[in-house]
């Protein structure tokens, strides 16, 4: 029933694509999410990214599991933009985005640029953000995201040219894969912002699958889950013996933190575990591999 009704708005509003891209030389943004329970922040931010002229199209994949109005929130706050709302099964991070992106592709495959966003994410100073810095020679863009603290950033390549067989890897962080060998990616760097910005009140993702708070022990528990399963289909993966290395004493920090102080098998688990995540994470082979992430090397080695 949710898939019909997905259907019927989309064709109320979906429209023959217009001349984007290539053939203009203007570009175009599809803005690209996944979604659970996320009413409250769309009504939010997607007026801001309206005011800012930045959505030409919209593909949304929604969890199975949501409750609120997600699904007519998105067609209420851009009645006018073509968009495209589908329902799936959660599986893990990177599976759901990809999903996204294929049918973004199938969608709207005139549209030059895809921004895959986050529907927290609150657009910085109208200004900073325009469409004109994009153009058609940068396969990736990179901006910078402010953390709820409002104290730490990053920058992210989540903004990139749209073409076929744009991917994720990961079921946990994620990491977008490009169709183009690596290191040869050609990437500009904007000075755009966006804020990540809960609004007051809502429920967070984890909570609403009775996790808690977003540091809490069941929280890691179910990351570390979606983390086992990574690293048995990508073995000696560094990327999963990092997370899975700081998540197990995450996990073992929220533990203790509930009041548990006495040393149980549980724990004990947890901790070798992260000992032995790091140490292969440390292995020669990953450190003599130049596109091992720095970052992440100086970490396990801390």
């Amino acid at each position: 029933l949710r898939q019909l009704l997905c259907l019927l708005l989309a064709c109320h509003t979906l429209r023959p694509a217009p001349v984007y891209g290539d053939e203009q030389k203007q570009p175009s943004v599809t803005l690209a999410m996944i979604l659970r329970n996320e009413e409250d922040n769309l009504v939010a931010n997607l007026p801001k990214w309206r005011a800012l002229g930045m959505v030409d199209a919209v593909v949304c994949g929604i969890d199975d599991r949501t409750t609120d109005r997600t699904a007519f929130t998105i067609v209420a706050e851009l009645p006018d933009t073509p968009h495209w709302i589908f329902y799936y099964r959660f599986s893990g991070f990177g599976a759901a985005r990809s999903r996204v992106l294929r049918e973004a592709w199938l969608k709207f495959p005139h549209v030059s640029h895809l921004l895959i966003a986050d529907p927290d994410w609150e657009p910085g100073d109208v200004p900073k953000i325009k469409k004109s810095d994009l153009d058609f020679f940068h396969d990736a863009f990179t901006f910078t995201i402010f953390d709820r603290n409002s104290h730490t950033t990053r920058r992210s390549q989540w903004l990139v040219r749209h073409r076929p067989n744009i991917s994720f890897a990961y079921r946990l962080h994620e990491q977008l894969t490009l169709p183009l060998s690596p290191g040869t990616a050609r990437v500009k760097d904007l000075d755009w912002q966006v804020h990540e910005v809960e609004v007051k009140g809502r429920k967070s993702w984890h909570s609403t699958l009775n996790h808690g708070h977003t540091q809490s022990y069941k929280r890691y528990l179910f990351d570390l889950e979606l983390l086992r399963q990574d690293e048995e289909e990508f073995a000696d993966d560094p990327h999963v013996l990092y997370y899975l290395a700081s998540t197990s004493f995450a996990a073992l920090e929220a533990l203790t933190g509930r009041g548990q102080h006495e040393i149980t098998p549980e724990m004990t688990a947890l901790i070798d575990d992260g000992i032995d995540a790091y140490k292969r994470r440390l292995a020669p082979h990953h450190l003599a591999n130049p596109m091992t992430h720095k970052e992440q090397t100086w970490a396990s080695a801390r």
